[in-house]
């Protein structure tokens, strides 16, 4: 299947995320709980690890886009989905899915499409690591 086909079969991930100004909405923080327990240091060390990711995943799926490199945005959005999934980031985790699989396809309408996908994903990007941060510094 070609990777234009994939674009056409995505869902609105930014309605699944909700708002992207703050960052709230971009994830939800009882995801994150459930997996820290109710050890808060833990949880402000794996959002400020996770903020930290977000911000390193942006900037190497920009490099890889301006490059059309498809076998690298596919490990690159691998990466990602995964650890998006344990934050309860459930938008970004579905772009990145997305973009995992254009990655793979490759082949004729890639680029646009990969470039769709990510006008969504790289502003919920940023939205996502100021979330993870607010979340973070309210955990004390």
């Amino acid at each position: 299947m070609c990777a234009c086909a994939y674009v056409s079969r995505l869902s609105n991930a930014a309605d699944v995320a909700g708002p992207l100004g703050d960052g709230e909405g971009v994830f939800d923080p009882s995801v994150l709980r459930a997996f820290t327990g109710d050890d808060a240091a833990f949880f402000r060390e794996l959002a400020e690890e996770f903020a930290r990711s977000a911000r390193t995943t942006h900037a190497e799926l920009e490099a890889v886009l301006a490059a059309d490199d498809f076998v690298t945005l596919a490990l690159v959005a691998h990466r990602f989905k995964s650890a998006a999934g344990q934050v309860g980031a459930l938008g970004a985790q579905e772009l990145a899915a997305s973009l995992e699989r254009i990655g793979r396809a490759g082949g004729a309408g890639a680029s646009r499409a990969a470039g769709h996908v990510a006008s969504q994903l790289l502003p919920m990007l940023r939205a996502l690591e100021a979330g993870l941060l607010a979340a973070a510094e309210a955990a004390g």
